[in-house]
């Protein structure tokens, strides 16, 4: 009879263990760890304590801030404001030194 395969297979397969409980266990003790503290290990799950914190940060800022504006035609009525102004202050000066030349030449 030849060379048995079977029994040069068998003799090659690792041995399992047959307490499959204490695998289980331990890996459930792992999760409850992790849930526990998330940030100790470094899991990339976020702990309830950090998402609170992150949340009133959130709402903090949506209380401060304010829906976007466009202030493009705001500045361009301001700008065509302030050239008004200063044309008039133009005006006005000239008007100012012609009132000025007129008092010294009284004086």
């Amino acid at each position: 009879m030849g060379k048995d395969n079977w029994k040069e297979l068998d003799g090659q397969s690792v041995g399992k263990s047959i307490d499959r409980h204490k695998n289980v266990e331990k890996r459930f003790q792992d999760v409850k760890k992790v849930i526990s503290d998330p940030d100790k290990w470094n899991v990339n799950i976020a702990s309830r304590e950090r998402m609170d914190i992150a949340f009133d940060r959130l709402d903090k800022l949506e209380e401060t801030s304010h829906e976007s504006q466009d202030y493009r035609e705001k500045c361009a009525v301001m700008e065509k404001k302030i050239i008004k102004v200063e044309e008039l202050l133009v005006k006005l000066n000239k008007r100012i030194d012609g009132l000025s030349f007129l008092i010294r030449k009284d004086i």
